[in-house]
């Protein structure tokens, strides 16, 4: 990575988005990023009527993930 070492006048955030497999990667930019990160991540829902994603995990597990990954 390459950084200036003059700061910047610009501010800059970061806008990206990903499905559950890949809250690795957002974790990843979380962690690399200094400035505000705004991720939204996609589910596939409506699987017979039922709120869920493929694999059968329910949105609440999927909310689960998502809300470790921000602790960390």
């Amino acid at each position: 990575m390459w950084r200036s070492s003059r700061p910047s006048d610009l501010q800059l955030t970061v806008v990206t988005a990903a499905t559950v497999s890949r809250l690795d990667a957002v974790e990843a930019q979380c962690g690399s990023w200094p400035g505000p990160l705004v991720a939204a991540v996609y589910l596939g829902l409506q699987v017979a009527g039922q709120q869920q994603r493929p694999g059968g995990s329910s949105v609440e597990e999927v909310v689960g993930e998502v809300d470790q990954m921000l602790a960390r």
